[in-house]
């Protein structure tokens, strides 16, 4: 009894305070040279200039997605290879993540990724049958 009252204070925070001490130094702001901050004040406001020109295209993304597929295929596999074109592009975008290193970022998530691939795998099925089905109905007309 005596012994589970001691391992409980030398748990206990000093002072009986919520928290540990931390060192302040960790928030104090170094005294860099002046060319230092000017060129870190340049870089972080030269970072978000991309996002300007980018913005326009991921906005528009969708409708020229569109018009450009339908004017590949025409209206009869437009579904399908609207569908086609996004999932190539988001695999292209998995890749180039990949391979550029950026993936780490993404290591730590506990993401049900075996689970989740029955999703794409069924919806790759039905289109399937879709496309079976119009080229059987598309038979049967000539």
């Amino acid at each position: 009894m005596s012994r589970g009252k001691e391992d409980e204070k030398s748990n206990r925070h000093p002072q009986g305070k919520l928290w540990r001490p931390v060192d302040r130094g960790i928030w104090q702001v170094s005294h860099s040279k002046w060319y230092v901050i000017v060129l870190e004040r340049i870089v972080h406001s030269v970072r978000s200039v991309p996002f300007v020109f980018l913005a326009p295209l991921i906005i528009f993304f969708v409708p020229i997605s569109f018009l450009l597929v339908l004017s590949l295929v025409g209206p009869i596999f437009f579904g399908p290879a609207l569908i086609l074109t996004w999932a190539g592009l988001l695999g292209l975008f998995v890749f180039v993540t990949e391979k550029s290193g950026h993936a780490k970022v993404y290591e730590s998530w506990d993401f049900p990724l075996a689970r989740i691939l029955f999703i794409p795998i069924g919806f790759l099925f039905a289109v399937g049958l879709i496309l079976f089905m119009l080229s059987i109905s598309h038979l049967g007309h000539l």
